[in-house]
């Protein structure tokens, strides 16, 4: 029995028993459509064995086999729709060449019900993992498939828990780097190799959670483990804790934590569903904010109902029109005050999480604010709409977690080097969003530098602010002129998370998107020389000495690909416009006011505390 067990652990198997299901639904298609009466002996062999073949080929193509049927979406079924007009036509052609005669009624037959089979067979094992993994009381307590990086005592300590607590988690396997202890046994647990081999063993064993319990592993490597953790598309658990990406180790930090840590089940946990969101209703946190306000519009002007969780900390003066549309409701409040998220996330489909302190000038003015407001509020965010039963969440991350980088185009898959409190704490947040996201569908979407005309305008943006200092003060300074920066307009921004919010689940769930367009990435050089071609009037300087190292190019074909998103406006343009608007609105010419700038306003928030 337990060589049973590990067989069907193997995903091979499991990706052989699914092109199997395939195979014979297209022989039962056959057996019921066909009258074989009217074929040669020679073509019923090639239609017995060719058509199915064909069928499971192009799966193969269209990458069905991928994904072990987690779920059934829109992308699998157009796929299957694909599989069986490409597989109709081609006996159709047959048929036209004369090769041999198929009539038309036997294709469109043939096509209805293997798509009908293949479908069912893919909502049943939908429905299975389902019942499996539902955590509702009286139902079967699911085991998440777990292996461990380190085989040390820290391991070892969680595994004996783990046995002794009978906690749901199987543990299926450790991976160390030091070759003496492959093949020994840490409680129980085999030891198989180097952590060199952990995409491997995770598609062979079907891993879904990965534990990183070496207490001494270095920010670097923690790093690099973290970004093919999530490439690989599973949970991870860092021991001791998150927080060891912005605070250095201690050389043997105490085990301080509790094993049920390792499960799903956290400060909020579902026991009921009784909590029935509005699917029209979409929550945006910070959607009085620079680009929540473009995207609050876009929602609004598609029909949805949109509730905005605001602290309406730079006023209300700059508000449009649309804020007093009737499926508009503003709830003033905090984000990080468990009340006003508990108030904002009932009975909503959506969440997008804008609301954060942005940039790394303000999150640098307090290390504590920061951590408060970037992390544990992303943290009760995602609790809080797993317990209230929320279909997506939509998180705005940056760029600027891929730091000082010389390695080209950066994927969604590159290595991270944060160099700022503030790129620490969107990694911080992305991983807990994917950890505690139970049944919730997490998008994550990392943010080019951002510029741009909106009715909450900022002149902290290195576009916008070298802009307005050409056209007021007739001159500006770049610094550090060759460093790479990717750059989106505002509005493009928003369009990225109204897609996101539209999009299959099979497109956008798990994952991280890079937004901007690639032929937008420019260095800080370039940047000031086409300011210049603008403002010719204005004196340009160039200074080589730079505090921020941040320097990098991004590579957004993955959201063009799975999304279609494209940016519209050129950073071009984009001066342009901020410059039109400097000479037509009188408020603007104050540019350097701190309701224009988030460093500012998060200066004077700390001063008034103090």
């Amino acid at each position: 029995m337990a060589l049973v067990k590990q067989i069907r652990s193997i995903r091979g198997v499991r990706q052989i028993g699914q092109v199997s299901l395939d195979f014979l639904a297209s022989l039962v298609t056959l057996l019921v459509v066909f009258d074989f009466q009217l074929f040669s002996l020679v073509e019923q062999v090639i239609i017995w064995i060719g058509l199915p073949l064909l069928h499971v080929g192009i799966n193969y193509l269209f990458n069905s086999y991928k994904q072990l049927w987690r779920y059934v979406g829109l992308r699998e079924i157009q796929n299957l729709v694909y599989n069986t007009i490409l597989v109709s036509a081609g006996l159709v052609c047959l048929s036209t060449f004369s090769l041999f005669i198929v009539p038309m009624e036997a294709i469109i037959q043939e096509a209805a019900l293997f798509l009908f089979l293949t479908v069912m067979i893919r909502a049943i094992r939908r429905g299975y993992v389902l019942l499996v993994a539902s955590k509702q009381a009286g139902v079967t307590n699911y085991s998440f498939r777990t292996l461990f990086i380190g085989g040390g005592r820290t391991s070892l300590k969680i595994i004996e828990e783990i046995d002794a607590q009978k906690v749901s988690v199987n543990v299926l396997g450790c991976l160390d780097d030091d070759p003496k202890k492959h093949g020994a046994l840490l409680g129980g647990v085999k030891i198989l190799g180097g952590t060199e081999q952990l995409a491997r063993y995770v598609k062979e064993l079907d891993i879904e959670q990965v534990i990183v319990a070496i207490p001494s592993i270095s920010d670097h490597r923690l790093n690099a483990w973290l970004t093919e953790i999530r490439q690989l598309q599973c949970k991870v658990k860092v021991v001791p804790g998150l927080a060891a990406l912005v605070r250095n180790r201690q050389a043997n930090p105490q085990f301080n934590f509790r094993v049920q840590d390792l499960l799903d089940a956290k400060e909020f946990e579902q026991t009921k569903s009784d909590f029935r969101p509005n699917k029209d209703v979409v929550l945006v946190t910070g959607g009085a904010g620079y680009i929540g306000l473009h995207l609050v519009k876009k929602l609004l002007d598609d029909g949805k109902k949109v509730r905005v969780l605001e602290n309406f900390s730079f006023g209300r003066s700059f508000l449009p029109d649309f804020f007093k549309d009737p499926n508009l409701e503003v709830i003033e409040g905090d984000i990080a005050n468990i009340r006003d998220v508990v108030q904002a996330v009932k009975g909503v489909d959506t969440v997008i999480a804008l609301a954060a302190i942005v940039g790394d000038p303000a999150c640098s003015v307090s290390t504590e604010d920061t951590l408060n407001l970037n992390y544990e509020a992303s943290k009760v965010l995602i609790e809080t709409s797993n317990f209230y039963g929320v279909r997506r969440f939509i998180f705005a991350s940056s760029c600027s977690v891929y730091g000082a980088s010389d390695e080209g185009y950066l994927t969604e898959e590159s290595k991270l080097n944060p160099v700022s409190l503030y790129a620490r704490t969107r990694i911080m947040s992305e991983d807990v969003i994917f950890d505690r996201c139970g049944q919730v569908e997490p998008v994550v979407l990392r943010l080019s530098t951002v510029f741009g005309l909106s009715p909450r305008m900022r002149f902290d943006l290195v576009v916008n602010l070298l802009t307005a200092k050409a056209v007021l003060e007739k001159q500006y300074q770049v610094f550090g002129p060759s460093q790479w920066r990717p750059f989106i307009h505002c509005f493009d921004v928003a369009e990225a998370f109204f897609l996101a919010s539209k999009a299959d689940a099979s497109v956008v769930a798990n994952q991280v998107f890079n937004v901007g367009s690639t032929d937008q990435n420019m260095t800080l050089g370039e940047l000031g020389l086409l300011i210049k071609k603008i403002v010719p009037e204005a004196d340009y300087g160039i200074k080589e000495d730079v505090s921020d190292i941040r320097n990098y190019k991004v590579n957004f074909d993955k959201i063009y690909s799975q999304l279609g998103f494209q940016t519209s406006i050129s950073v071009e343009q984009g001066v342009r416009d901020i410059i039109d608007a400097i000479r037509q609105d009188p408020k603007l010419l104050n540019y350097q006011d701190h309701v224009y700038s988030n460093y500012q306003q998060q200066l004077n928030r700390v001063k008034v505390s103090l």
